[in-house]
Parts: structure tokens; C-alpha cells; sequence
């Protein structure tokens, strides 16, 4: 799944902090969060510069503004789960790092 973020001032599409949700629910199918809220957590936040990745100018009625899309992709790995963002340019697929801060720690340091 592709996400598109537009802006008005270019250097506000610079980072991304996207959290990623899990479901802990006894549903074996779950379909939509808005039906059980509470059985979807965030496991972890995905941090990435972003400042690479092809944003495209527009005119719009308030001016100049900049769209960016990109994809978060996640890597399941045999002890760890890792993070990139991928994205086209000129036609050819780009990735760069991106880093994963779990939940307990974002909980840790925030004490």
C-alpha cells in the first residue's frame, strides 16, 4: 500500500514517524479497527528521513504545494523485523532505511 502526503512547504516532508498496529483480539478474521479499537495496538513507530524520496510540485489555488508518495515496507526476519521505504524515480524503484522503536521503549524513555 502506497502513502501520499502533500505539503505546502517542501521541507515538511522531510521525516515520517508512522506507527504500526497489531491486532491481539480473539476475532480470526479481523476486518475493521473501528469495531475493536482496544485490540489493536501499536507495536512499534517506523522512523525515516525522508528527504530523497520525489516530491512533485503542484499549483493549486493556495499556490505551490509538493506531493510525495512512497511505501513503508517491513521485513520479517528470523529475530527481527526490519523497516526500509521504497518509492520511484524515473521510473526506477529507490529504498533507504528506515528505523523501527518499539513501543516500550518510546514508554521508557518518555518516563
Amino acid at each position: 500500500m502506497s502513502y501520499q502526503r502533500e505539503a505546502h512547504k517542501s521541507k515538511k516532508l522531510n521525516t515520517i514517524s508512522m506507527d504500526i498496529l497489531c491486532y491481539r483480539g480473539t476475532n480470526k478474521k479481523p476486518e475493521w479497527i473501528d469495531a475493536e479499537p482496544e485490540c489493536f495496538p501499536s507495536l512499534c513507530t517506523v522512523v525515516a528521513n525522508l528527504s530523497n524520496v520525489t516530491r512533485t510540485p503542484y499549483q493549486g489555488p493556495q499556490g505551490t504545494y509538493y506531493i510525495q508518495v512512497y511505501d513503508v515496507v517491513l521485513m520479517c526476519g528470523q529475530a527481527e523485523l526490519k523497516a526500509q521505504i521504497r518509492w520511484k524515480k524515473n521510473g526506477k524503484e529507490m529504498r533507504s532505511p528506515a528505523s523501527i522503536i518499539y513501543d516500550d521503549l518510546l514508554e521508557s524513555s518518555a518516563r
